[in-house]
């Protein structure tokens, strides 16, 4: 199943070039809600000043249709924030999957669900999901504790357990991802003898500064990072914006409640941006901290859409 999904980019990419006009991207995310019911140390997401918002279902559906119409074949329910912190985030799987029949149906979730609505995970399965990667980062319940600043631990290793159980009458990937920190590193060593055979993989990855809002992380992506040419990121807004990592929307271009995708992808503001990538001119920019770690000023790509927040925002360490 893992490789289903790398062999449906792999053909699309190969012809998405990274140039002012891009094709269209073969995957699409939408930030369904934007918030989280963790606090992990290494993650940005709680000390936005964003509004707390939930996507609409019927704005979903027209957004996933236009990109599939377009050429979307791949679509996650996963932009940077907790996707099953919205109460009908199965409505959404069965419209990408029953209705318009996208190739792909995949989500990133920390698998936080208590005990009573484990069913959840049924309905999302029944609904269409092909891929699910639960991020646990610790191997204990102490250290978990420790991380992510809650008390999970036990209600995500029943998830995990509850949808293994689950692959047995159907055909999807279930994953797990940790991320490394001096405060974890021992005891995820733990994950694979603890759950390794209840899934397909495990997977460990460094810290990494969070699209430049987490500088204390000075790991990044990529020098060359191609997510403005080759996806497309909807916040639970209703914005088009360039990364998944960007938590207070300073990246975000166009406002797709005024417009449609396509017009949006193409924009003359999304082009810009495209432009500025291409050019390495990025100082003023949150992927300028990103790609430098470095606290640098920075503005927003459209102010009528960030004006609420300070063009000079000061990222403030959460692990301090």
């Amino acid at each position: 199943m893992a490789s289903r999904l790398k062999r449906a980019l792999k053909k699309k990419q190969s012809r998405t070039q990274c140039s002012l006009h891009p094709s269209w991207p073969k995957q699409i995310q939408l930030e369904v809600a934007n918030s989280c019911n963790q606090d992990c140390l290494f993650c940005f997401i709680n000390t936005m000043k964003r509004s707390k918002k939930r996507m609409d279902l019927e704005f979903g559906r027209r957004i996933m249709t236009e990109a599939y119409e377009e050429g979307s074949r791949v679509i996650s329910f996963a932009a940077g924030a907790e996707p099953l912190m919205h109460p009908n985030l199965d409505a959404f799987i069965r419209i990408a999957k029953q209705e318009l029949n996208y190739d792909y149906v995949f989500l990133t979730t920390n698998g936080m669900v208590t005990q009573k609505k484990l069913s959840r995970w049924d309905q999302f399965i029944e609904a269409g999901l092909e891929s699910v990667k639960i991020s646990i980062n610790a191997g204990d319940r102490e250290t978990y504790k420790k991380v992510h600043r809650r008390d999970h631990f036990d209600q995500v290793i029943a998830s995990i357990k509850h949808l293994s159980k689950l692959k047995k009458k159907y055909d999807f990937f279930l994953g797990v991802s940790s991320v490394s920190l001096p405060q974890n590193e021992e005891s995820i060593t733990h994950l694979e003898p603890l759950i390794g055979h209840l899934v397909d993989e495990v997977l460990v990855v460094p810290a990494d500064n969070q699209s430049g809002q987490m500088i204390e992380y000075d790991t990044f992506i990529s020098e060359n990072c191609k997510l403005p040419f080759t996806r497309i990121y909807v916040t639970a807004e209703g914005y088009l914006r360039m990364c998944c990592g960007d938590m207070e929307n300073f990246l975000a271009v166009e406002d797709l409640n005024q417009m449609s995708l396509k017009e949006a992808f193409y924009s003359e503001r999304t082009t810009e941006f495209r432009r500025r990538h291409l050019e390495k001119n990025l100082e003023g920019t949150l992927c300028y901290r990103c790609l430098n770690s470095v606290q640098d000023p920075i503005e927003p790509l459209n102010p009528d859409i960030a004006d609420r927040w300070s063009h000079s925002i000061e990222i403030i360490s959460k692990s301090a």
